[in-house]
């Protein structure tokens, strides 16, 4: 009798592709204009690249 019957998950390959969940990165878009964040972080720099861009 065979104990170890889990299958296991083929090794991962290395590539440069990124993947980011979709669902976080709209609700950061959402509660960004709802909560007027580009109103707040663009009194905190005036040189260099805009924060709001970055964010």
């Amino acid at each position: 009798m065979n104990i170890n019957t889990k299958q296991k998950a083929f090794p991962t390959i290395l590539n440069k592709n990124i993947c980011v969940p979709i669902g976080p990165m709209l609700a950061v878009q959402l509660f960004y204009k709802k909560l007027n964040f580009s109103e707040i972080f663009s009194k905190h720099k005036s040189k260099g690249l805009d924060l709001n861009n970055l964010l």
